[in-house]
Formats: structure tokens, C-alpha cells, sequence
């Protein structure tokens, strides 16, 4: 069946495509868009840092525990594996960070409100997070 001029338009004609935006909505966008690329780039360093000295303490933590098993009772033992399971449960969450999984924000709010007494380097880390971390997206 031909349709005519004359015919009605169909309903589905409005385009409501997210491509359709106003020169404000537009300008509003790029600059999230920007906003959260230098978030990013920020974050990614905090988070670089935190995962190399993370590992180093494992390492360290590690080294205690691994030389203290000829006497397990020993004050290095405990705190080295300590430091070894504090550290290595941060890097976990850190990790999701890089994969940008949703999961990962609440555990890195929480290593961060505890480096925030690690004066004066945790201090600055843990600032420079909580300033950046709302304006970047997540996946599930």
C-alpha cells in the first residue's frame, strides 16, 4: 500500500536521539566530558602510586613472615603478616579502580579516609581523591 502526501506522519517520527542536544546541552557535555578525563588522569596516578607502595609492602610484610618461621612467635611474624594482609586487601579494590568497575568506590573511600592520617603525602593522596573521584563514571 502507497502512502500519500497527504497521509498523517506516523508517531515515532519525533526524533528524540541523544544526538539532537542544544549548543548549551552540548557545551554542558564536553565539558563533563573534560572534567572527567582530567579526573582520570589524576586518579590514575593517586591509585599508581598507592598500588606500587602496596606491593612493596606486601613484599615487605612478606619478607618479615617468610624470615621469621623459624621462630613463629616472634614480634615480625605477626607484623609482617599484618602488613601483608592490610596491604594486600587494599590492592584488590585498587585494581577494580583500573577496570573501572562500581564496586571498587566504596573500599577506596575507605583506604582513603584512612590515609588521610598518614601526614603529609597519605594526607595529599587522600584530598586529591576525594576532589576527583565523583566526576568519573563507573561500569557495574
Amino acid at each position: 500500500m502507497e502512502k500519500s502526501l497527504y497521509d498523517s506522519p506516523e508517531s515515532n517520527l519525533i526524533d528524540k536521539s541523544p544526538t539532537k542536544l542544544s549548543a548549551a546541552e552540548k557545551l554542558a557535555q564536553s565539558r563533563r566530558d573534560i572534567e572527567e578525563s582530567e579526573a582520570i588522569q589524576k586518579l590514575n596516578m593517586i591509585w599508581g602510586v598507592r598500588l606500587v607502595t602496596n606491593v612493596l609492602l606486601c613484599a615487605l610484610g612478606a619478607y618479615m613472615v617468610i624470615f621469621s618461621l623459624d621462630n613463629p612467635t616472634s614480634e615480625n611474624f605477626a607484623a609482617g603478616a599484618i602488613i601483608f594482609i592490610f596491604f594486600a586487601i587494599e590492592i584488590i579494590p585498587i585494581i577494580g579502580y583500573f577496570r573501572r568497575k562500581k564496586w571498587c568506590v566504596i573500599p577506596l573511600h575507605i583506604f582513603s579516609a584512612l590515609a588521610l592520617f598518614n601526614f603529609p603525602i597519605g594526607t595529599i593522596l587522600s584530598i586529591m581523591h576525594f576532589m576527583n573521584m565523583g566526576k568519573i563514571q563507573f561500569k557495574k
